[in-house]
Order: structure tokens, then sequence, then C-alpha cells
């Protein structure tokens, strides 16, 4: 019997005879009747029967690296701002006249109708610059708000993507107070789980809020509404991070030791994309619908060495 050692074994499962194998956290796979289960970091095996290496072979998972974030000069385009009583809050663009911003905080006042001034990332304040959105929907247990301008702001909006588990990503927020004036600032992570987290925070004790995605960005305050971008697009926004559980005195010194704390992130899809799709929808419906087509009516000539013959000619009736 062949043994395997040192490939990160959690615990061996001997198949009589043939092989000794790790059992990792994947699927269990079925070979020959017996449910093995395969270890992710399994390299090589020294196995006597050729068909059942063709086996194994087929069946141990096939991991492909998640592919690095995008660079920051390629999504500062879609990253706004709107200035508060806290300082600069993120605003991200979604589409050419569409934004999202967080709902929770300084942004609690808010409701549909209003109307606030947002700036490109990097420029500054100023009033005669920057561009008036409209506060036009909002999810409260997604803690975002639906923005939108009258003007096209941004050429091409970014791609809403899907979050998924051991995906790496950026985290572009305005949570960089190291000089005194809140900068655009960016922070890698990997997204934990995708399972959908719930949550209740104080200022609305009573609603519970989700479902989240949890990542390993440490954001901190400022990095709310922060864009969570991955190779594929937006798959979130930053509504916060998670606390160390309370707990007694004398547990606290160990719970701190192995707690880590996690970014939460609203979904881009579906929901902030479904709230973008129905204010489209909308707007479609309410758009004045294009005039008639001008009636063409024929008329009845005589052509000199030709012959009698219609000739049609646009009529407008009004």
């Amino acid at each position: 019997m062949n043994n395997c050692n040192n490939l990160g074994a959690v615990v061996k499962l001997t198949i009589p005879s043939l092989i000794s194998v790790t059992i990792g956290r994947v699927k269990p796979t079925t070979l020959y009747g017996k449910n093995v289960v395969f270890n992710r970091q399994l390299q090589s095996l020294a196995v006597p029967d050729l068909q059942l290496k063709l086996a194994l072979n087929r069946h141990i998972p096939k991991v492909t690296p998640s592919p690095p974030p995008p660079m920051p000069k390629s999504i500062d385009k879609w990253m706004f701002y709107a200035v508060d009583s806290a300082g600069k809050s993120t605003v991200v663009c979604i589409h050419p006249r569409y934004f999202v911003t967080f709902r929770h905080g300084t942004h609690l006042h808010l409701q549909v109708g209003n109307t606030i001034r947002i700036f490109h990332a990097k420029s500054e304040t100023n009033e005669q610059d920057g561009y008036e959105v409209t506060v036009v929907d909002m999810n409260e247990k997604l803690d975002f708000i639906l923005l939108r301008s009258k003007e096209i702001i941004v050429p091409k909006s970014p791609r809403l993507a899907i979050a998924e588990e051991s995906e790496n990503f950026l985290l572009a927020g305005f949570g960089d107070h190291s000089t005194g004036q809140q900068q655009l600032a960016y922070l890698n992570g990997i997204i934990h789980s995708v399972r959908g987290y719930y949550f209740s925070i104080n200022d609305r004790p009573a609603l519970l809020m989700g479902p989240f995605v949890l990542g390993t960005g440490q954001s901190s305050r400022g990095n709310s509404g922060g864009a969570c971008w991955s190779a594929k697009g937006l798959i979130g926004i930053n509504f916060g991070v998670t606390n160390m559980p309370e707990t007694t005195h004398s547990f606290a010194i160990s719970e701190a030791a192995t707690f880590s704390p996690k970014n939460i992130i609203s979904p881009s899809i579906p929901y902030i994309k479904d709230l973008l799709m129905a204010q489209l929808r909308i707007e479609k419906q309410n758009s004045p619908k294009p005039p008639p087509e001008k009636k063409r009516k024929p008329y009845r000539v005589d052509v000199e060495g030709i012959g009698t013959g219609s000739l049609t000619i646009d009529f407008d009736e009004s």
C-alpha cells in the first residue's frame, strides 16, 4: 500500500490495497464504491493500478486561481463623492446617469425627491463644479440609495457582477484620513462567503438587514458605500465591518486573539441592478412617444409622352 505524506492532510482515509488519500473540505466522490474526498493540495500519488490513477486524475478538483482585482486607475472614472456632516461619502457610478451610495448614518435624512451634489473622486469640492443628483429610490434592508442625474455624467457604465467565494476584490472608498483630508484609498480583500448574512445596526435596531456578502477587506470609518471591484466588475458596495462579539472580560483576550473582522458588502446582483432596471423601465414608460409617421398620399398625374401614373408625396395633415 502506498502512502501520501505532507499533503496538507486533515484526516486520512485508506482504501484497502490501493491508496491512502486526504480528506479535505470538498464534495465526496464515489470511486469504485468508496466515498473519497480529495484535498485541494493533493499533488501526486504513487498508484500501482493505472486505471485507478486515471480515475483519480479525473476526480481531483481543478482549482483555477482567482484573477487579481482591477488596477485603481481603471475604476477611478466611476468613483465620486458627496459632502455631508462627516466629510466625504463615497458615491459610485453604475450607469451614465445613475449612482449609488449608502443609506445609514449621515444619509438617513435623505428621502426620495431630495437632491444632493456629487463630485468626481479626483476633483476638489467646488459648488461651481460637481453634478446635481436626485434620490429616486432606496433599499433599507441592503442599505443603499439610488441617485439619478438629468445629464449623462460618465460616457460608459461599469459592469455589475456577481460576487464569488475566494474571489479577489479591490475596495475603493474615502477611508484615508492620514493627510488630514479624506482621499480616495484602496484596500485589497477576498470574498469570504456569499451565503447571505443578516445584521441589525444601532440607528435602526428593529430592522433586520441583509442578505449581505462577507469579505476580508479591512474597511474603516469613511469607507461606507465604498465600491468593491473584482476582475469582472462592480460586485457591491461596502456597508460596514463586523465587530468582535460581546463577551465577558475573562474571554476577551482569547476572543481578540482569534477574531478576524469581515467587511460587509451589499451585492450588486441582484439587488442594486434590480433597482436600476426598475428605474430605467419607468423612464421608458414615461418618455414621450415619437410622433406618428407622416401620411403619404398618392396623386394621379399625366406625363406628356409617357402617359398616366401616380406620384406619392409627403402629406402633413397638421
